[in-house]
């Protein structure tokens, strides 16, 4: 059985964020990720904002089965 747990980190372009600050920030969510479950994807829901993002019905679908009911909710 193979599962696969991922962890994003967003960049807006704005901020002044390091490569390193980022690859940090996504394993943070990776083991949130693994925590939550097998086959899940955690990300900073705070760091996408409506103007940034269009949610196609694919990624809808992504974050209905990663768990997280309401993308506008950061995960604890």
């Amino acid at each position: 059985v193979l599962s696969a747990s991922f962890g994003v980190a967003a960049y807006n372009g704005k901020d002044d964020v390091s490569v390193e600050d980022l690859i940090n920030r996504a394993d943070q969510y990776v083991l949130k990720a693994k925590q939550d479950g097998r086959n899940r994807v955690a990300f900073d829901h705070r760091a996408l904002t409506r103007q940034e993002t269009s949610v196609s019905a694919s990624e809808k679908a992504l974050l209905a089965r990663s768990g997280a009911d309401n993308p506008d909710e950061a995960p604890e």
